[in-house]
């Protein structure tokens, strides 16, 4: 008889589900570089041009590649980039290198097509009136400096959407605030309404089943040992984000103010439980323990195995609550730790090298 061997999904894996983004991604990226080589290449005939004095062919170059490439190119990108937008707008607005982007582009599409626009209409008059020559060579350092400065700008904005850079944001707790001002909103129109709006962490279906709220969110700080005997007391740091991205990291790799890198995509259920354990046990109203006050290790990475203390944010429906406790003074947040490890790969008991998502 064949033996039967069982294969165990990695955590780390990319998790199907994506959507429409490959299909957008890849299409966006040709348009990028079309746009900025095309553009690249405008530019670097006009400087590089023959005499000072742009001729009525060096004119009409610039003019076909900007029409027939630059701006065809530029104008899908901008497409594809708001229907990629469009698939998490709350959580990429709310990001600063988004907010960046944005605002580069807001300025510089309109500003650039003016600016360009107007200096080449003048120089095709300033070349058609004879005895003019200073003016349209004026004309053209204009249009060279506007060409340098649109071909720096969007080099920025092509940086700013490839790495991303965080501008001193700490996004667990920006994406734990995201829903704030949308529970004001929805708790305006229900006071409007005559509704009245539910504290609880997780919403009632019409069927009876209970579901996260959509800006549930968890960050959970383990403050114990880079080496321990179980994931339980082991140094780590969770992250679930309203996008349902559980994000981890244990021992050496898990910081206060670090974001983790490794993370899993859960799937619906696997959130509502959470959202149920932590209604059911009241987390979202859980005060800091008086062990874990006088501890004072708000910040701190240091513990030791007999001092494991849990430093956690809670946030759905608007309400955020933060606090710190130890495993013995509030079991359900240890019980809350034992459904993230188990989330992320982890074992109770085990051994942590063997585990680490």
């Amino acid at each position: 008889m064949a033996d039967k061997t069982t294969t165990r999904p990695d955590p780390t894996a990319r998790k199907g589900g994506r959507g429409w983004r490959p299909w957008l991604l890849l299409p966006k990226v040709l348009a990028v570089a079309v746009y900025f080589g095309s553009l690249a290449a405008t530019a670097t005939a006009w400087i590089g041009r023959a005499s000072a004095l742009p001729s009525q062919a060096d004119l009409c170059l610039a003019h076909l590649l900007l029409t027939r490439l630059v701006i065809p190119a530029l104008t899908i990108t901008l497409l594809l980039g708001a229907l990629l937008t469009l698939q998490h707008p709350r959580v990429l607005a709310a990001q600063r290198w988004w907010q960046a982007k944005a605002a580069i582009l807001f300025i510089l599409v309109p500003g650039a097509h003016l600016f360009m626009a107007s200096r080449m209409m003048l120089l095709r008059q300033a070349m058609a009136s004879p005895g003019q020559p200073e003016l349209a060579m004026g004309l053209a350092r204009q249009m060279e400096m506007g060409f340098v400065l649109i071909l720096a700008a969007s080099a920025v904005v092509m940086f700013l959407g490839r790495h991303k850079p965080r501008f001193g944001q700490n996004w667990a707790r920006t994406f734990a605030k995201i829903g704030s001002r949308e529970a004001l909103l929805l708790a305006i129109g229900a006071v409007l309404a005559g509704c009245q709006s539910s504290p609880d962490v997780s919403q009632v279906q019409e069927d009876g089943r209970r579901v996260a709220s959509s800006d549930f969110a968890l960050e959970f700080f383990v403050h114990g040992p880079t080496h321990a005997a179980t994931r339980r007391s082991l140094r780590a740091k969770y992250v679930l984000l309203p996008n349902r991205r559980l994000h981890v990291a244990l021992a050496d790799e898990a910081m206060p103010h670090r974001f983790p890198g490794h993370y899993r995509l859960l799937s619906s259920n696997e959130v509502d439980d959470l959202a149920q354990l932590v209604d059911r046990s009241s987390l979202i109203a859980e005060p800091t323990s008086p062990r874990a006050e006088e501890a004072g290790v708000a910040g701190s990475d240091q513990a030791t195995d007999k001092a494991i203390l849990y430093e956690v944010t809670v946030t759905s429906a608007g309400r955020t609550n933060r606090y710190r406790t130890t495993p013995e003074e509030s079991p359900p947040t240890a019980k809350l730790l034992d459904r993230l490890i188990l989330l992320t790969g982890g074992r109770l008991p085990a051994n942590p090298a063997r585990n680490t998502p």
